[in-house]
């Protein structure tokens, strides 16, 4: 079956069900995999380990974070 003839068949769909073929082509489209999910996040937690090794960014321990967010959002 071609792009063209699936998408003949699609369109020729009520709206609702157009709508939720639109939203699954969209998520797969936007959210990346599980195993990229896991890749993205490896990636960003060994570039904040880095920025702490090197000094660039200082640590904050966790009572003095959960009192700056109190202090913030009471």
């Amino acid at each position: 079956m071609t792009v063209q003839e699936i998408t003949k068949q699609v369109l020729s769909l009520d709206l609702a069900d157009r709508a939720k073929i639109a939203e699954v082509i969209l998520q797969s489209i936007d959210s990346p995999s599980n195993a990229e999910n896991s890749d993205l996040w490896m990636a960003e937690a060994q570039r904040r380990k880095a920025e702490i090794d090197s000094g660039a960014v200082k640590t904050v321990p966790l009572d003095e974070a959960l009192a700056r967010l109190d202090r913030k959002f009471a």
